[in-house]
C-alpha cells in the first residue's frame, strides 16, 4: 500500500482473511491510509470501521489525518448525513477533533 501496490495488498489482506488471519492495528491503518491516497474512499471508510468495531480486541487509534481525509471527503460530496454518522462513531472512541468539526460546519454554510 505504502508503495502504490494497492491491488497486491488488498489481495494478500483478503487471503490472509480467507484463512482466518485477524487484521492488527497496523494492519488497518495501511490499508485506510492507502485507500485514502488512491481516493477509493467507500474502501477506507469500511475499514476504518471494521478496525474501530475490533478495538474490543484490542488498542488502536487511528492517526488523526485519517479522521480529517474521511470528513473532508463527506464536505466535498456534500454527504451531511454520512458525516454526521462518522463524527458519532468518532466520537464513541474519542477521536473527534477540531478539523472534523470544522469540516462539519463547512457543510453547513
Amino acid at each position: 500500500m505504502r508503495v502504490g501496490s494497492v491491488e497486491k495488498a488488498e489481495s494478500l489482506h483478503y487471503r490472509t482473511l480467507e484463512k482466518g488471519g485477524c487484521p492488527n492495528s497496523k494492519t488497518w491503518e495501511i490499508l485506510v491510509e492507502g485507500w485514502i491516497r488512491s481516493q477509493q474512499m467507500d474502501k477506507a471508510i469500511d475499514a476504518l470501521k471494521s478496525g474501530l468495531a475490533a478495538l474490543k480486541h484490542y488498542e488502536w487509534r487511528p492517526s488523526p489525518s485519517i479522521a480529517v481525509a474521511i470528513s473532508e471527503y463527506f464536505e466535498e460530496t456534500r454527504n451531511f448525513e454520512k458525516a454526521m454518522e462518522f463524527l458519532t462513531t468518532l466520537r464513541h472512541f474519542g477521536l473527534a477533533n477540531l478539523q472534523v468539526y470544522k469540516s462539519l460546519l463547512r457543510m453547513q454554510t
